[in-house]
């Protein structure tokens, strides 16, 4: 159970318990950019113990929660929207007897299991935590008491691609094949190597790695685990390590050492796979030191990884680090070339100022990189931090078009305000670029937000093909404010697809809910593809 779980899990018991709204973050592949994409959904409980999953205003999932002590929270929208468990609860909410699981209106043949008072026993099939379109894995092995035993098989497209053994208190020993966090078809990396009898990685662990629609594995990294003196293992000397958002579109790997107590020391480079040449190139790097609390940090002059960085984004980072790893002064964000990597363009940037708390913040004019930013996707935000480094004041969105006049144009934009516990949000008029905006798909969304930042009225969704034309509307609809931190979408709505030309055209209920038959329109074409029936 993560962080975010176990802290919902026990508001829910809470005698004080209230309706508030709590953020959740989930991980999404977007089809346009070619990347993970991290997203917020907000999650309150009601009274009656009902959770509710809202992502812009439409409440994506409404179910009871039986059993508070085991609680499961879902790590993506497909989850929210797809995953539905089935079973009986006894006297005491506890789950028992056999339980099973549709995905996407289907049952999933031979996945779940069986529970005693709340217990898992006996065999089961269970989907990965991360378990996702594009991420279907099963694990499949024995439960006792709750705690798994024995040999454990992981199914990937009805192939065995990792396998080990449980302990009698339910940890891995000897050899293991496991999965990354993050794996799914665009990112197939796993993990091979031992556990001791403690449970403890040992020895020489390797990082392997297949490409989407490639047959076999090759090794892509790994290094060394050594037992350290409070009994617990840590990695030690040279380490070829993945870029936590490693995918077949952004091949990145981190190479360095680490000393005796584990702590990364020393250079560590920063290198890229580069198709057209076939070969890894360093973009970026610099040096860790160990500090006087057993620690170690950045320090010194960095050229770090962009978040969304990929093939059509290769965007990194260029600044100092104080001797406490702080990020301070001027820090650079640079366009690579894609050609030559010691040739780069200036994109972005701003300063960081040192606080009296030993942390360090964004302060004043800043040009900041939108999520979505790639090739022919060049947007950018243009705003001021204040002395907290919080956003204030008036944000421009700047669109410029790759292949057009070079000219930067404003589409977007609007205005900050600091509130009394410091946070900042949105008010008034602003207009936002869509997720999937790019040179030929330029779609905005426009409307107004509150003084507590929170969506309400008319929102309109516009649309041009490019600079040339005028936008026009295609899409929109209203936002009823229910409660003074979240609205909901209410009534008539045409929402956006996954791509531009892709609307959907249905109706929500009072209780922001989807509801009748939702039409899916190719607006190009200004024709009907398919249609979905939701049930309130």
């Amino acid at each position: 159970m993560d962080i975010q779980t176990e802290n919902l899990q026990r508001d829910l018991q809470s005698p004080y318990f209230k309706q508030a709204i709590q953020e959740h973050e989930i991980e999404k592949w977007d089809d346009c950019n070619c990347q993970i994409s991290k997203k917020t959904v907000q999650i309150t409980f009601t009274q009656n113990q009902q959770i509710l999953y809202l992502q812009d205003g439409a409440i994506l999932r409404k179910e009871q929660i039986h059993d508070t002590n085991n609680l499961e929270l879902f790590s993506n929208i497909d989850q929210i929207e797809n995953v539905f468990w089935k079973g009986q609860n006894g006297l005491n909410k506890d789950k028992i007897g056999k339980w099973i699981v549709s995905w996407y209106g289907e049952v999933l043949v031979s996945v779940g299991g069986y529970y005693e008072v709340g217990q898992k026993h006996g065999l089961w099939k269970e989907m990965i935590q991360k378990f996702q379109i594009y991420a279907q894995v099963f694990q499949v092995g024995e439960y006792q008491h709750d705690l798994r035993r024995g040999q454990w098989n992981i199914i990937y497209h009805n192939k065995k691609i990792g396998n080990g053994r449980y302990n009698e208190i339910g940890q891995k020993i000897g050899k293991w094949i496991e999965l990354s966090d993050s794996f799914f078809d665009y990112s197939q990396v796993t993990y091979n190597g031992e556990y001791n009898i403690k449970g403890r990685k040992i020895g020489k662990w390797d990082t392997m790695y297949c490409r989407n629609f490639e047959k076999y594995y090759k090794q892509i990294g790994g290094g060394i685990y050594i037992q350290k003196q409070d009994g617990n293992s840590g990695k030690y000397k040279m380490w070829i390590e993945l870029w936590e958002g490693f995918n077949d579109h952004a091949q990145v790997i981190y190479i360095g050492e680490y000393n005796i107590k584990s702590m990364k020391v020393g250079q560590w480079d920063i290198k890229y796979y580069q198709k057209y040449d076939n070969q890894y190139r360093k973009i970026g790097g610099g040096i860790y030191m160990e500090y006087q609390d057993n620690s170690s940090g950045k320090i010194g002059n960095w050229l770090d990884l962009w978040e969304g960085f990929k093939s059509t984004a290769q965007i990194i980072y260029n600044g100092d680090y104080n001797q406490q790893g702080k990020k301070i002064g001027r820090w650079n964000i640079l366009l690579l070339d894609k050609f030559d990597y010691n040739s780069n363009t200036q994109i972005g940037g701003g300063y960081y100022e040192e606080q009296q708390n030993g942390t360090s913040v964004k302060m004043g004019i800043w040009i900041e990189l939108w999520e979505g930013f790639k090739d022919n996707a060049q947007v950018t935000y243009v705003g001021e931090y204040n002395v907290k480094g919080v956003k204030m004041g008036r944000w421009n969105i700047w669109h410029q078009e790759k292949y057009g006049d070079d000219k930067n144009n404003q589409i977007g934009g609007g205005q900050y305000e600091e509130q009394q516990d410091g946070i900042c949000v949105k008010v008034g008029m602003w207009v936002e670029v869509w997720e999937g905006f790019n040179d030929n798909a330029q779609v905005t969304y426009s409307g107004q937000y509150n003084l507590n930042g929170v969506k309400i009225g008319q929102w309109e969704i516009m649309y041009r093909k490019n600079e040339d034309e005028p936008f026009k509307k295609i899409g929109g609809g209203q936002y009823y404010q229910q409660r003074k931190d979240f609205s909901i979408k209410t009534g008539r709505w045409i929402e956006m697809g996954d791509y531009w030309w892709q609307t959907y055209n249905g109706n929500y209920n009072e209780q922001g809910i989807k509801i009748g038959i939702w039409k899916a329109m190719d607006i190009s074409e200004n024709k009907k593809f398919d249609e979905i029936i939701y049930n309130d």
